[in-house]
């Protein structure tokens, strides 16, 4: 995706958070912990006359609070059931102690601002603000629903909850006159953005930011930290925006509202530090064609990053380029990504671009994620694909996932290498053997294999679902929802989720456990197959009150027959509070255990000789991964070594094809004959079985034929 943008992250334990209080120039300020109230509906007595402090005598409209700079413990509450077509205009800032607050009063839906549909049109217009909590409200049908907009420096503190952020479109790259004066590279449900210059190495514009519980859709962007694509901020820029925790988001269908000529991302993380991305839920975005590319998630100049227990899943065909899951576009370090569900996006689960000299992508770790039917538009990708130039290639390593790629697990395209790769224990199932609790969540008991439980006196019951909040329960607050799990207060009244074997077998679990928000005093988790603890082996693993950074809960080797239960519990640790525990596992049979390395997967010191060449373009003629290598020289050799107990050598067969020496650890094997009178792609020319489950070294020389070609490596464990 050519866009114009002119330690691991399972170290970083904690972020380090910084009060500080910022006074705005603005028109009149007022006494600090005054709540104002307003309502437009019939029948509430209001007038911009009133002082707004009671509900009974509320204002009618925003005028008044656009007129006002903001303090400490300041609120504005918006009545439940109104809707107003007015942008609010927030100056001045909370503190540390004492947030300022936007939020809802009274009973019925979210207040709603609604606009015009004019692209110059906002909901509301945040200037330089910290401190603030915005919450319960619905924004839509505007240019940019919530505008959070800076020209200087040092902030901290906002928190942005229970927000319903819809048909926000019509400015594409900056394209219009009020895009570039408030420095809106794409319209958003709700855009970080500014005007800031140069950006110390101890400098920063936000910190200290939280967005839970957000939907989004319809709109060009949901979500966007994007500094006017990155133009706003000149040096540093990665420290532009720190420590920001985004969870509990659902956004969906964002395809521009019909008004927009792009819709390259619904999540923009642009120039950014420690930021984390849990329990997420991005389904059919960047759903209009772009020229540049699409995805549902765009990474642009961040160091650690760590994506986890989310679903990013049906990036649509649309004739762009990439239509990938995420974009590592530019200068990305420190990327985890861990325990996420990427299926049925029409490129690539996560594709990593070194485009051109300066964009790096390095140290990214994918671990235990679950990679289904990937890249089948035009787009080449599979679980994990990338794209590069001749010097610089992604560094980092991938291991213990699960997939289903009929491309493949780790593709290449333009020019693009696995080189400086590695990849550890990812397994191959298929895709019908694959039982994701976040693909396969269902309002009906036993769908997909996965059932919901809470225990009481020992005894485990069936859970109810509840429509409403979307989630199982026992009517109380033992609930598992999509992403998360509650225990109830009691002794052993634990929740589960609960998966039956459909067919004896054995089974990989993949799976990340940590608290879903921080407080209260920990959770016990554990799982259980029919009843009998298979993890932690010593005893219950205690998951602190604090720890939103989590364990691993990957198993290899678990032995099933029909119908055996694996349980996932959650208990608490002698209180509930605080107890919401985000566990979103996966459950596979491995085939095999084998796993497809591409040609261009291996070092390219691997093609000893001046005559190879690396041939990317020939998706469109069945080779695996749409490329291969081929030498014409005779005595030219390719070596790969690889660990496990049998390795197969894929290539064509063809009326070019010819004789090739096999060795194994440096033993001759036998010669094979790669002759064919008409062409057959993907073929097993040799394989080498019984080889213990160690290092070793295969080889191939050219021996006569018009070609030799290596089109991939099938390693068994």
């Amino acid at each position: 995706m050519m866009k114009k943008l002119t330690i691991n992250i399972f170290l970083v334990s904690a972020f380090i958070f910084t009060a500080a209080i910022f006074l705005i120039h603005t028109p009149t300020a007022n006494a600090l912990n005054t709540t104002y109230y307003v309502n437009n509906k019939a029948g509430s007595n209001c007038a911009n006359t009133h002082a707004g402090t009671a509900q009974g005598s509320p204002w009618c409209d925003f005028t008044n609070v656009n007129s006002r700079t903001f303090g400490g413990g300041d609120q504005v509450l918006l009545a439940r059931g109104a809707t107003w077509n007015q942008q609010m205009t927030i100056n001045g800032s909370g503190t540390s102690a004492n947030y300022a607050i936007i939020g809802a009063y009274g009973t019925g839906n979210k207040p709603a601002i609604l606009r015009n549909k004019n692209e110059a049109d906002r909901g509301i217009r945040m200037n330089n603000p910290s401190y603030w909590q915005v919450s319960d409200l619905e924004v839509g049908n505007a240019g940019t629903g919530i505008l959070v907009h800076y020209d200087t420096k040092f902030h901290d503190g906002l928190r942005f909850s229970n927000l319903y952020l819809h048909h926000n479109s019509g400015i594409t790259r900056g394209d219009t006159a009020s895009g570039a004066a408030d420095h809106i590279y794409f319209s958003s449900g709700i855009v970080f953005t500014g005007n800031i210059g140069a950006l110390g190495s101890s400098e920063y514009v936000l910190r200290d930011v939280i967005l839970d519980t957000i939907e989004g859709t319809k709109n060009i962007n949901s979500i966007s930290f994007n500094w006017n694509n990155s133009g706003s901020v000149t040096s540093n820029q990665h420290l532009t925006t720190q420590d920001v925790v985004i969870k509990n988001i659902y956004l969906h269908d964002d395809d521009g509202d019909g008004r927009s000529s792009s819709c390259s991302q619904s999540l923009d993380l642009i120039n950014m530090t420690r930021v984390v991305l849990k329990n997420a839920n991005l389904d059919n975005v960047a759903a209009c064609y772009a020229p540049q590319g699409t995805a549902a998630i765009l990474l642009g100049r961040v160091d650690h990053v760590e994506i986890v227990n989310s679903m990013i899943h049906n990036t649509p065909v649309t004739g762009s380029g990439d239509e990938t899951g995420i974009d590592f576009e530019m200068d990305t370090d420190n990327v985890t990504i861990h325990n996420n569900y990427f299926g049925n996006n029409a490129g690539a689960g996560f594709e990593l671009l070194n485009i051109a000299p300066g964009y790096t992508v390095s140290n990214t770790y994918s671990s235990g994620n679950t990679f289904v039917n990937n890249g089948h538009g035009a787009n080449p990708g599979g679980g994990m694909a990338t794209a590069g130039n001749s010097s610089t290639f992604p560094t980092g390593t991938a291991s213990n996932n699960i997939y289903a790629e009929p491309n493949g697990f780790n593709t290449t395209w333009y020019n693009g290498s696995w080189q400086n790769y590695t990849f550890t224990n990812n397994k191959n199932a298929i895709d019908t053997e694959i039982y994701s609790a976040l693909k396969g969540f269902s309002a009906t008991q036993g769908s997909n294999r996965w059932s919901y439980q809470y225990k009481v006196s020992g005894v485990w019951n069936n859970s109810t679902y509840d429509s409403t909040n979307k989630r199982w329960s026992d009517g109380n607050l033992n609930i598992v929802s999509q992403f998360w799990q509650h225990p109830e207060n009691c002794s052993g009244c634990d929740s589960a989720r609960v998966w039956t074997a459909p067919m004896n077998g054995t089974v990989s679990i993949r799976g990340w456990v940590s608290k879903s928000n921080a407080g209260g005093n920990g959770v016990l988790v554990r799982i259980t197959k029919n009843g009998t603890r298979i993890w932690p082996v010593a005893g219950d693993q205690t998951i602190a009150g604090n720890d939103e950074l989590g364990v691993n809960t990957e198993l290899d080797n678990i032995t099933v027959v029909t119908g055996d239960l694996i349980r996932f519990e959650v208990g608490n640790n002698g209180n509930y509070s605080y107890d919401a525990t985000s566990w979103a596992p996966t459950v596979a049979y491995p085939s095999l255990g084998f796993m497809m390395i591409n040609d261009n997967a291996i070092s390219s010191s691997s093609y000893v000789g001046p005559g190879w060449i690396y041939d990317p373009n020939r998706s469109g003629l069945g080779d695996y991964a749409g490329d291969e290598h081929y030498t014409q020289t005779n005595n030219e050799y390719f070596e790969y070594t690889f660990t496990g107990t049998r390795v197969d050598y894929i290539a064509e067969k063809a009326s070019g094809g010819g004789n090739i020496d096999l060795y194994i650890d440096g033993v001759f094997q036998q010669t094979v004959n790669t002759y064919n009178a008409t062409r057959l792609v993907q073929q097993v020319i040799y394989s080498k079985t019984g080889l213990s489950n160690a290092s070793h070294t295969i080889k191939g020389i050219k021996k006569s034929g018009s070609y030799m070609e290596v089109d991939a490596f099938k390693v068994y464990s």
